[in-house]
């Protein structure tokens, strides 16, 4: 659903809990692995999506009743680095160079970002050359960091049946446009917004107005609305 910081709103989450809810129902969820990036395929952060845009989608992986997977470096936020040397055979094609997925991992400030005390050129890919690139000991100071998120979210899906993938959790979607919005078990909301905009749904559940955040920020539910502000999202509990 997710698009660049004008957020035309061009996607909709029914394509993909569509066919969420046909391999589920043809192979049982619990066995549906959900990864956010790997070494072939680009990182959340990449092209026009930026990293305000992050925190909702792991709010999405964490709580959607899948088997999340965790590619090195995107609990911090590392971006897709393009324009590459291609290294062995990384280059597809005209349109994609997988090792801007591949770089090294960015564990601090400073020449080698705590990965390599190699010179640069003996590296096997460059590190992103952006100065403001994230790092782990910078955000393990930073109490509000994406990481810091991540392992709390971690945390309240284990602390947390309902978030699993056993029966304790099933799913009912309340609203698969803007903002997406879907129970899990009776009691736990989770409220997404990848748009760059305050988005409003209508519902029918009036029991929902006792929901209580419990991770999240800029979403609010009544007993008939539920308004999430620009990336958004939150996990609330009845």
């Amino acid at each position: 659903m997710a698009a660049g910081p004008g957020l035309l709103r061009r996607g909709t989450a029914r394509t993909f809990a569509d066919a969420y809810t046909a391999a589920a129902a043809a192979g049982g969820a619990s066995g549906i692995l959900l990864p956010v990036a790997n070494h072939d395929f680009a990182r959340l952060c990449c092209g026009t999506r930026h990293a305000q845009q992050l925190p909702a989608a792991f709010a999405f992986l964490f709580t959607w009743p899948s088997i999340p997977a965790l590619y090195y470096g995107e609990e911090i936020g590392m971006r897709f680095v393009p324009a590459l040397p291609d290294v062995e055979g990384s280059v597809l094609g005209p349109r994609y160079n997988r090792a801007g997925s591949r770089t090294p991992m960015q564990w601090e400030p400073g020449p080698g970002a705590g990965f390599s005390a190699a010179p640069p050129d003996r590296f096997y890919l460059p590190l992103d050359p952006d100065p403001g690139r994230p790092d782990v000991a910078a955000q393990r100071a930073d109490g509000r960091s994406l990481l810091h998120l991540v392992r709390d979210l971690i945390r309240l899906r284990k602390d947390h049946a309902e978030l699993g993938t056993g029966p304790a959790g099933g799913l009912a979607v309340l609203n698969d446009g803007y903002p997406l919005a879907y129970l899990r078990g009776e009691r736990i909301l989770v409220v997404v917004n990848p748009s760059g905009r305050t988005e409003r749904a209508a519902h029918a559940r009036p029991e929902l107005a006792t929901a209580k955040p419990v991770l999240g920020s800029g979403v609010s539910v009544t007993a008939d609305a539920i308004t999430a502000g620009p990336f958004g999202y939150a996990i609330l509990r009845s």
